[in-house]
Order: structure tokens, then sequence, then C-alpha cells
């Protein structure tokens, strides 16, 4: 299972992935599927973090 981090808001389509991550995941995929390997991908949403949750704040660069 490929979990990917969204931005809020954003639903996990093919035209939300970066081109490099599309080529990535199909090439990931060809190499999978001839094992008999399942491949299933979902869309993970940003959370929270401190410095979301309190004004002000900011995350250190």
């Amino acid at each position: 299972m490929f979990a990917i981090l969204l931005k809020r808001g954003t639903q996990l389509t093919p035209e939300t992935l970066f081109p490099f991550s599309q080529v990535t995941l199909a090439q990931t995929i060809k190499l999978l599927v001839p094992w008999k390997g399942t491949v299933e991908v979902v869309g993970s949403p940003e959370v929270e973090t401190a410095a979301d949750a309190r004004p002000g704040l900011s995350p250190a660069a």
C-alpha cells in the first residue's frame, strides 16, 4: 500500500500527484504485478501540527 500525503482538502487523483510521483508509482506497479502483488494507493490527510493549532507559531525552517 502506498500512502500519499495530501494538502488539506485535496482529493487523491492522478492529476494531484507530481509528474515524477506519477511515473514512479506506475513503474512500481509494473514491477509488482508480475509477482502477483497487489497495489493500493490511498490519500493520507495532512495532520495538524502544534504550530497549526496555536496561532502566532511557525514551524522551524
